[in-house]
C-alpha cells in the first residue's frame, strides 16, 4: 500500500505542477485569489467523502471524541488544536506558493519545493523528538546545497520566467507545508496510541481526552462487545482492522474548514507583504478575472481536480507512513517534471532545462537517495530496538 501511495503522490504531483503553472500563466499576479475557491471546493469534496464513509460505518465515534474533545487546559483538549494549526499553515503555504508561481518556471517551482525536506527534518526533531543518523544529516546538507544552487542558476541563466526573489520566497515558505504535515503526523500517530490504550484515561503526544464516566463502559469495551455481535454490531466499521486509523476525510474536512475561514485574511496579508496597491481590490479583480478570462475557468477546474487527488494522496501517505515519507515521495516528481518540461504544453509551451539545471537536479537526486538510505537504516535500527516493523 505504501509503495502504491508513493507512486500516486509522484504522478499526481507532476500533473499538479503543470496544471497549476498553466492556471498561473493565465491569471498572472492574480493567481493567489484561487486559494479561496480551492478551500471551499476541497471542503465540499472531503465532506461528501466523509458522508459516504459515515454511511458505510467507517467513522468510529471515538475518532470524533479524540479530535474534538474540549477541556480546561491545553493538554485536556483533543487533536483539533493541532489540526487547526495545520490548517492555517496549509493556507499560508498555498497562498505563498500561488503568489510565487507566475514568476517561476514549472521545474524551478518544483525544485524550490524540495526545501520542504530540511524543514520537515527540523520540525520532526523539535516536535517528534526524531533522532537522525549522520548519513541523514549529511544528505540534508546536500539537498540544501541543491536548493541554493537553484537560486544561483535562476540568477545566471536569466530566464524571463524565473525570478531570484520569488525562488527564495517559494523555498523559504515551504516551511509552512513542512510544519503542517508534521502536525498531521502527530495527530494520526496519536490516534493509534489513543486507540491502543484501554481504560478510562487516554493520553498521547500531550493530548488528553476527558475521563470516561465511571458508570459507562470504555470505548474499547463497547467496541469489543460490538465485535462479538453479528456483523460487528450496527455502528461498527465493516473492517475492524482499520479502527486504529484516523479517517483521512474527517481530518481533511476539518483542516479545509479552518483553511476556508483563514483563506481571505491570509491572502490579503500576503498580497500586502509582497505587492503594492489595495489587497481587497486585487482579490475581487482576481476572482472576476478567473470567471471572465478566456480559458481561465477551464484551466482552474482541471487544476482543482488534480490538486484534490494530489492532496488526498499526500494525506493518505502521511496517515500510513509519515510526514517525511510524504515529502520524499514528492521528490520523484522532480525528474518527471524535468523531463516533461520539454513538452509543448498549452499556454506555457516548452521549457527545456539548461545544463546547470540538470546538474542541480542530479545533486538533488543524489542527496535524496542518500537520505532515504539513511532513513531506512535508522528505521531498521529503531525496529530492532523495539521489535516493530520499519515503515
Amino acid at each position: 500500500l505504501v509503495v502504491l501511495l508513493i507512486v500516486s503522490v509522484a504522478l499526481s504531483a507532476t500533473a499538479n505542477n503543470f496544471a497549476s503553472r498553466i492556471k498561473a500563466e493565465l491569471l498572472g499576479d492574480y493567481n493567489f485569489v484561487t486559494v479561496v475557491p480551492d478551500s471551499f471546493l476541497q471542503l465540499v469534496f472531503n465532506l461528501v467523502a466523509l458522508g459516504i464513509q459515515k454511511a458505510r460505518h467507517r467513522v468510529h465515534p471515538a475518532q470524533c471524541r479524540y479530535l474534538f474533545a474540549c477541556g480546561k487546559s491545553w493538554t485536556a483538549c483533543g487533536a483539533w488544536k493541532l489540526l487547526a494549526l495545520a490548517g492555517v499553515n496549509d493556507i499560508a503555504n498555498n497562498v505563498t506558493g500561488l503568489a510565487a508561481q507566475p514568476h517561476l518556471t514549472t521545474f524551478t517551482m518544483s525544485l524550490t519545493d524540495q526545501a520542504t525536506t530540511p524543514f520537515t527534518v527540523v520540525f520532526s526533531v523539535l516536535l517528534l523528538g526524531t533522532r537522525y543518523i549522520a548519513l541523514e544529516w549529511v544528505s540534508i546538507l546536500v539537498i540544501i546545497a541543491a536548493a541554493i544552487s537553484c537560486v544561483v542558476i535562476v540568477n545566471s541563466v536569466s530566464d524571463p520566467d524565473d525570478s531570484r526573489f520569488w525562488a527564495i520566497f517559494a523555498a523559504v515558505t515551504t516551511s509552512f507545508a513542512a510544519l503542517s504535515f508534521v502536525l498531521k503526523e502527530i495527530t494520526f500517530t496519536g490516534y493509534k496510541a489513543f486507540w491502543s490504550r484501554s481504560g478510562n484515561s487516554h493520553r498521547s503526544f500531550g493530548i488528553q481526552l476527558p475521563n470516561s464516566p465511571p458508570d459507562q463502559l470504555s470505548d474499547e469495551q463497547h467496541l469489543q462487545r460490538r465485535l462479538h455481535e453479528p456483523n460487528g454490531g450496527p455502528s461498527c466499521p465493516a473492517n475492524s482492522d482499520s479502527l486504529d486509523t484516523l479517517n483521512v476525510f474527517l481530518v481533511g474536512a476539518f483542516i479545509n474548514f479552518v483553511g476556508l475561514l483563514f483563506s481571505v485574511p491570509i491572502a490579503l496579508l500576503n498580497h500586502s507583504a509582497v505587492s503594492s496597491g489595495s489587497s481587497w481590490l486585487a482579490l475581487t479583480d482576481g476572482l472576476q478575472m478567473l470567471w471572465q478570462k478566456e480559458h481561465a475557468l477551464t484551466a482552474y477546474f482541471v487544476y482543482i481536480a488534480i490538486n484534490t487527488l494530489f492532496n488526498v494522496a499526500l494525506i493518505l501517505t502521511t496517515s500510513n507512513g509519515s510526514a517525511l515519507l510524504s515529502f520524499l515521495s514528492l521528490k520523484a516528481a522532480v525528474p518527471l517534471t524535468a523531463i516533461l518540461s520539454a513538452v509543448p504544453w498549452p499556454v506555457i509551451g516548452a521549457k527545456p532545462l539548461h545544463e546547470a539545471e540538470w546538474l542541480a537536479l542530479l545533486v538533488l537526486i543524489a542527496g535524496i537517495t542518500a537520505f532515504r538510505i539513511g532513513n531506512l537504516k535508522r528505521l531498521r535500527m529503531e525496529a530492532a530496538d523495539t521489535g516493530a516493523e520499519p515503515v
